[in-house]
């Protein structure tokens, strides 16, 4: 493959800037800009060597790390500069190296090439991609898992029943007499294990969701319940005006907060009242949909007003996870025991409320093996109808359209991994990378 060259620390001011070239002609490139006497006409791969860049018109100290294949990210040849982290000078190597032959790489070039050398798997190289955006300790041990390969150790076996079961159906076509005994027998018990395996494997999928993308909870509740307050005091900020004046709260307002290594996504929202005038008609409206799509809800109740929680408002949200929670009780006890207590004003009682939603992650149980993405949901749940599709169809189908329903969860399953996606599945997920990556 052609060399390809990019710039693969974020664009910017810093102290160490690294470009990357990769493929056959890295080495031969690199040696004609890079001069150090300890290199010779031959460097030592893994080692880094420090010399000059010598450019077209300017010269950088810098360190040059070649790493031969196959023993590389990629799998070929890999050169790496590590030059001061400058905007110009990073830019004016990587296009000196471009002059001398190196084709810029596109997005996720560096990482695809790893995939076709074999290098790393599909999954693993989008858990790459996972620690990279992680914005939570929850979030980085799942794309490091990931990354490390756990999701495809997890499907190994199925992939390899799935594939057994299919060639002896296979082989049943050709010798219908001699595999009908085998077929019987196998049929039943390895598809039944293969769908209970990916029913298992579905069940992830909720907690993935909250660890990828975080928890949504939604603080609702009467206008000066303290909603907008309790946000100031887990924000440690003042985020959102407060104001004795009830209804001050139009729109929702949503921050993000790291608690336990679990990002919470707070959503912010108007008084739940009968509404004054259009903007407040508006605001609870958005209230309550704020309500309807978030993961947990906190139906802060007024200690000072003695409220109880309405009955209409439980049992919409009965289905969800639904936190009651007295605030103000700096001020006033809690008319009532059965629910949480805390004070936005002093923090009381905060800290706890927030542990027990970070706690619904469940993260350090499943981080292994669990479905974070929605490609692979949407894949396993395609393998999962695909193989209902077989059971139902074996008893009055024949062996051949059972087969078509086998290979085509065959194939959903294969993707996730890679071993089956087309390239226009591996052009969507390497178009999500950073060039340079």
């Amino acid at each position: 493959m052609q060399t390809i060259a990019a710039i693969s620390t974020a664009i910017g001011v810093g102290a160490i800037s690294i470009v990357r070239m990769s493929g056959e002609g890295s080495l031969s490139l690199a040696l004609r800009r890079f001069v150090c006497a300890a290199v010779g006409g031959s460097p030592e791969p893994n080692r880094m060597y420090l010399g000059r860049f010598a450019g077209d018109g300017f010269s950088e100290q810098c360190m040059m790390v070649y790493f031969r294949a196959p023993h590389s990210y990629t799998g070929e040849d890999v050169v790496e500069f590590q030059v001061h982290g400058g905007m110009a000078i990073t830019d004016m190597v990587l296009r000196c190296l471009l002059s001398d032959g190196a084709r810029l790489a596109g997005a996720g070039e560096f990482t695809r090439r790893a995939f076709l050398n074999g290098k790393v798997t599909l999954s693993q190289a989008e858990g790459i991609m996972g620690v990279i955006n992680a914005e939570s300790r929850a979030e980085v041990n799942a794309g490091y898992e990931m990354m490390a390969g756990s999701l495809a150790r997890r499907l190994a076996p199925t992939l390899d029943a799935l594939e057994r079961l299919i060639d002896t159906l296979e082989a049943g076509l050709d010798y219908p007499d001699e595999m009908q005994e085998e077929i019987e027998r196998d049929f039943g018990p390895t598809l039944r294990a293969i769908d209970g395996d990916l029913r298992v494997l579905s069940a992830t999928a909720a907690d993935g969701k909250l660890v990828r993308h975080g928890i949504s909870v939604a603080l609702i509740g009467t206008p000066n319940a303290g909603k907008s307050s309790l946000l100031n005091c887990i924000l440690h900020e003042e985020r959102a005006i407060v104001t004795p004046i009830a209804g001050t709260t139009r729109d929702t307002l949503c921050e993000s907060v790291s608690v336990a290594g679990v990002r919470l996504n707070l959503l912010d929202t108007a008084g739940l009242r009968e509404a004054t005038d259009e903007v407040e008609r508006i605001g609870v409206e958005r209230a309550r949909q704020a309500a309807d799509k978030a993961d947990v809800v906190v139906y802060l109740l007024d200690a000072t007003r003695h409220e109880s929680p309405d009955p209409a408002l439980l049992a919409n949200y009965a289905h969800k996870r639904l936190y009651i929670v007295y605030n103000k009780t700096d001020l006033a006890a809690a008319p009532s025991k059965e629910y949480a207590s805390i004070s936005a004003k002093t923090g009381a009682g905060v800290d706890r409320l927030l542990q027990q939603i970070a706690a619904l992650c469940h993260t350090e149980r499943t981080y292994g093996g669990m479905l974070t993405e929605d490609r692979h949901i949407e894949a396993v749940g395609r393998a999962q109808r695909h193989i209902e599709a077989a059971l139902a169809a074996y008893d009055n189908m024949p062996l051949d359209c059972v087969l078509v329903d086998l290979r085509q969860a065959y194939q959903a399953l294969g993707e996730i991994d890679g071993a089956t996606a087309t390239d226009a599945v591996l052009d969507r997920i390497f178009a999500t990378f950073c060039i340079g990556k």
